[in-house]
């Protein structure tokens, strides 16, 4: 469980997330019979490509086949010839490549009911620093395939923002991005800006599902866009 949150302006983007993760639970006849507990405070589930002008975030599920969820997006990425930088064109490739991945998982490795995985990413529409924009995926089972579900937001005047998460974490993460009326759009506005919902969020947070602990904690990590 995660909270994870992407903020966008005319000119900047920034992603930040929790630094919590679980281990897995273990179950026995369809009971949990040892809780899933902490592993890590310091698990950054933030990453960033093409040195920088695209930025994202990832929330639900943490790896799989020995790599984090950004190391497959890297791969994804530098594997797929896409040598566009149309920022549509990429957010093509890595939902191609995630719904493929993802369903080529083994069995025994992550069962099929848990390949959920939310990703933010965030980026100029030409990987330039105009017309900013978020593309937010869902990527869940059903009826034995792996769907996906995009949504775009575009930034306009205001600041533009998308959020991922624990239920409770993201309520009130939207509440305090919501509640902003400062008229700053700078970077670093942007990175505090973020930073604040996601501590709301882990204060909020409600108790991850298999377990007796917060959803959500740890580290606060953040990355913004460069050009």
């Amino acid at each position: 469980m995660s909270v994870i949150v992407a903020l966008i302006s005319a000119r900047d983007g920034v992603v930040a997330s929790d630094g919590r993760r679980f281990g897995s639970a273990l179950f026995a006849n369809g009971k949990i019979v040892q809780p899933a507990s902490v592993e890590s405070e310091e698990f950054d589930k933030t990453f960033c490509l093409y040195g920088g002008k695209l930025i994202g975030a990832f929330a639900g599920l943490m790896s799989f086949s020995g790599r984090n969820i950004a190391q497959h997006i890297l791969e994804i990425v530098d594997n797929s010839g896409c040598a566009t930088t149309e920022f549509s064109s990429i957010a093509d490739k890595l939902e191609q490549g995630m719904i493929s991945k993802l369903g080529q998982i083994g069995e025994q490795e992550v069962i099929f009911d848990c390949r959920k995985l939310d990703v933010l990413l965030a980026g100029g529409k030409s990987l330039t620093r105009r017309e900013f924009r978020i593309a937010a995926f869902r990527f869940f089972p059903r009826n034995g395939t792996i769907i996906s579900q995009r949504d775009i937001v575009v930034a306009d005047k205001a600041i533009r923002y998308y959020l991922y998460g624990e239920d409770k974490a993201r309520t009130a993460a939207d509440g305090l991005l919501g509640a902003n009326s400062a008229p700053n759009r700078d970077a670093n506005f942007l990175k505090t800006l973020a930073s604040r919902a996601v501590e709301a969020g882990i204060r909020a947070a409600g108790n991850h599902p298999y377990g007796s602990q917060a959803a959500c904690g740890g580290k606060v990590f953040t990355k913004r866009t460069y050009y």
